[in-house]
């Protein structure tokens, strides 16, 4: 998310946005423990790792 996107956000819901980096185990563990099932919540850290290259 570029600062751009994160002011306009801040703007519109009202209170600040912030953007941090997980490392994929510890997203695909906070997919977990949201509810997703674990084959799920690793194929959606595979997909945002291959974003955040460039794919």
């Amino acid at each position: 998310m570029m600062v751009v996107e994160r002011v306009l956000i801040t703007d519109v819901i009202g209170r600040p946005v912030r953007q941090i980096s997980l490392d994929p185990a510890a997203l695909a563990a906070r997919f977990v423990a949201q509810g997703l099932p674990p084959d799920y919540a690793k194929t959606l850290t595979g997909l945002g790792a291959k974003i955040s290259a460039g794919a």
